[in-house]
């Protein structure tokens, strides 16, 4: 019995030393998987035990604190590859690559396209602003802003910007007629209409039909009366003069046409009747060279652009004057006129001459010196002078 009871506690023990040996086993696998064992701290919890009370002056126990700190098995970290982008070639080499590859022909077809439809679209953006104003353009030869009849209508007011021509200053130190670029805000484009059908290329004036489709003439003159002169540049308020010069001198005709002459009109001087309505004035055709024109422009080229109605005058111009051509055109006029023998002969030793060069002595200075400026012959200085009759006849048909 004694025996037995030996026996069965060595089996016992054995038993329990195996079950230990299992455990540690255990363990060290689990830690072996896992690999990290945390200890986590965890901050002393009070248990939830009711306030101590003091009874018969003896406090009840105090609450416990509890050591809640536990051990925690941390997820073992797994490091994830990273896809490497696969790199791709610049957006530049791309393009060369497509452009090698697309047609030259659909490249160059695409391109008009793209302009086409560009330019439809700034057309339609012009088109659409201001319709009310009238359609202008710039005639190339005479740059006089004349009507479209048919074409679209401009995005900007009725002002052009005329590029005025350079002029020998040398030959005009004295004009008051400046070499750039002014804006146009008055329309000659009627009366350029008028000359332009009705004037040959020699200053034939066709009253007749000028008279027959009078109301032209009338709308023009009418608009010249409504204008702001001050408000005009330079050249444009010489321009203005000009044609209002021209105009009405027209106008006098075809209101008393048929005539020989117009000295046949208002007592043989038609340039002293005062009735011309302009910039707030009753004016006469005399008022308007003589007392505007010359004082206010110191210009002798006028002479050859402004037109009396005779023959001997210097020939009208079959177009009209603006801000753009009126340099180009009175140096045009100057020059046409000395050198034309209709009106003036001229040789080495003896020049004869239109009488305008001695009513209006005073504006040309040293008359061989400024005939010498446009004469095709060098005239010496001391040549002859003589002066032509005129001939007041009517410069009609």
């Amino acid at each position: 019995m004694k025996y037995l009871y030996a026996t069965l506690i060595l089996s016992i023990w054995l038993f329990t030393s195996c079950k230990s040996d299992s455990n540690a086993s255990k363990v060290a696998e689990t830690a072996t998987v896992s690999n990290v064992v945390k200890e986590v701290p965890v901050k002393k919890v009070e248990e939830p035990v009711a306030a101590p009370t003091v009874v018969d002056g003896v406090k009840t126990k105090e609450p416990k604190v509890v050591d809640t700190r536990t051990k925690i098995k941390a997820t073992p970290v797994v490091k994830e590859k990273k896809e490497t982008a696969t790199p791709q070639p610049p957006v530049k080499e791309v393009q060369k690559e497509v452009q090698k590859e697309m047609p030259q022909e659909y490249v160059k077809e695409k391109a008009k396209e793209v302009k086409k439809t560009t330019v439809e679209i700034a057309t339609n953006a012009t088109t659409n602003v201001n319709t009310n104003t009238p359609t202008k353009r710039i005639e190339p030869n005479l740059k006089v802003t004349v009507p479209i009849e048919h074409g679209r209508k401009p995005a900007v007011e009725n002002k052009n910007v005329e590029e005025v021509e350079k002029v020998d200053l040398k030959k005009n130190t004295k004009s008051k007629v400046p070499n750039k670029p002014g804006a146009m805000n008055i329309d000659h484009s009627i009366f350029h209409k008028i000359l332009r059908n009705n004037v040959s290329a020699s200053g034939v004036v066709d009253y007749k039909s000028i008279k027959d489709n009078a109301s032209g003439l009338d709308t023009y003159l009418s608009a010249l009366g409504k204008t702001d002169v001050a408000s005009l540049s330079q050249s444009e308020q010489l321009a203005f003069w000009i044609n209002a010069y021209n105009a009405f001198t027209i106008k006098k005709v075809i209101s008393n046409y048929p005539l020989k002459s117009i000295k046949d009109l208002n007592g043989g001087k038609p340039w002293d009747d005062k009735w011309i309505n302009l910039d707030g004035r009753s004016l006469s055709l005399n008022d308007i060279e003589n007392k505007i024109i010359r004082p206010q422009f110191n210009e002798p080229r006028i002479h050859f652009a402004v037109n009396c109605a005779a023959q001997s005058c210097p020939p009208i111009g079959n177009y009209a004057y603006s801000a753009g051509n009126l340099n180009t055109n009175m140096e045009k006029a100057t020059k046409t006129f000395i050198n034309n023998a209709k009106y003036n002969t001229i040789t080495k030793d003896k020049v004869i001459i239109s009488k305008i060069f001695d009513w209006y002595k005073a504006d040309f200075g040293d008359l061989i010196t400024y005939l010498n400026k446009y004469s095709n012959v060098k005239i010496n200085p001391n040549a002859t002078v003589e002066y032509m009759d005129y001939d007041w006849s009517l410069n009609g048909k």
